[in-house]
């Protein structure tokens, strides 16, 4: 039996799974800080606290601020389950605050009618490493940092409704990362030490402080397959951090909008290029990665190609744009759902 034969004998007997993820909470839940408890001052208060839940149901970070929500804040009253009160003593932000949950049900569907571009809430769990290089040597931090990078990192996060969560940085972590080593590899070297943290993706930021001023983040993601990489430049380290949790969601969400059931459904995708076992199981790791694939099973095998059937959010457009964004599968146009293993 040849090598090829092998390796697709044993395709035959691989049972493929979905994509894990984590569903944040209070997705549906925000807290605001009101000045007085009066009919004017709650609505107003409801007003900015839908517009928080926005900002984590949708996958477009401007979706609070859109002409698509004016119906929605409008008829803020119409889609809030419960308020509650409360008064809050501790820094940082002492003063009477309003607690609201908002209706599932009912926003839903005043969200489907408006259009909007939400996210899945079935979303990618993040690992979260932070180097910061400013006038001493180059350092992993995490959380109690006094700086307060990694809460910045965190609470937009929150906001976002990322879920994130941070290394123990403990002596395992020290002993396989081993930072006084140098740059080089040391990416390498965290990814791997990324492994035993079972997170879906992983990102590893580098704020630098410039010689001219200002901050400068470097960062990269680690996908199944694939690792993207971007930087961010500004005059205070705050905005850069959150830039790179923007940028995070704007790479990972899966834009849906629940108007046309009729485009969900399976599909078969033909992937050319496939030679051997590596590059089945890259080709897997990579559409499992997708949020827009729920599952994903093998047809079809054929000498140099698979063919999988997917169940996929959105249809055949929505995955074709998701494949399109990474480097991993090249269109072989003009014929809908073949593509091409891109070698490495």
């Amino acid at each position: 039996m040849t090598e090829r034969l092998r390796w697709l004998g044993f395709f035959l007997l691989l049972v493929l799974e979905p994509v894990g993820g984590a569903t944040p909470t209070g997705l549906y839940e925000a807290e605001v800080s009101i000045s007085n408890r009066d009919s004017a001052h709650e609505t107003q208060a409801m007003k900015e606290a839908l517009r928080a839940v926005l900002l984590k149901l949708s996958s477009d970070r401007n979706a609070a601020t859109g002409t698509e929500i004016a119906r929605l804040l409008e008829e803020v009253r119409d889609y809030v389950q419960h308020l509650q009160y409360r008064e809050v003593v501790a820094d940082p932000l002492p003063g009477l605050k309003l607690w609201v949950q908002f209706d599932r049900k009912a926003l839903d569907k005043g969200l489907r009618e408006s259009q909007l571009p939400l996210w899945e809430q079935d979303r990618p769990s993040v690992l979260i490493w932070l180097i910061v290089a400013e006038e001493s040597a180059p350092r992993l931090i995490g959380t109690g940092d006094p700086a307060g990078y990694i809460d910045t990192l965190q609470s937009r996060a929150a906001a976002r409704g990322l879920p994130v969560f941070l290394p123990l940085l403990d002596l395992e972590d020290e002993i396989r990362i081993n930072i006084d080593e140098g740059d080089e590899g040391l990416n390498e070297r965290i990814f791997a030490a990324s492994s035993r943290y079972g997170a879906d993706a992983i990102l590893l930021g580098r704020l630098t402080r410039l010689p001219a001023g200002g901050f400068q983040a470097q960062w990269s993601l680690s996908l199944p397959g694939r690792i993207l990489a971007w930087s961010a430049q500004g005059e205070r380290p705050e905005p850069v951090l959150e830039a790179g949790i923007d940028e995070v969601i704007d790479r990972l969400a899966t834009p849906v909008r629940s108007v046309a059931p009729s485009k969900a459904g399976s599909l078969a995708l033909i992937v050319e290029g496939v030679y051997n076992l590596d590059h089945y199981e890259r080709v897997q790791h990579y559409l499992k990665s997708l949020r827009e694939i729920t599952s994903v099973v093998v047809k079809q095998i054929e000498p140099e190609r698979v063919v999988f059937l997917v169940v996929a959010r959105g249809g055949s457009e929505a995955v074709a744009e998701a494949i399109a964004k990474g480097d991993v599968l090249q269109p072989l146009t003009p014929e809908e759902g073949r593509y091409r293993l891109v070698a490495e």
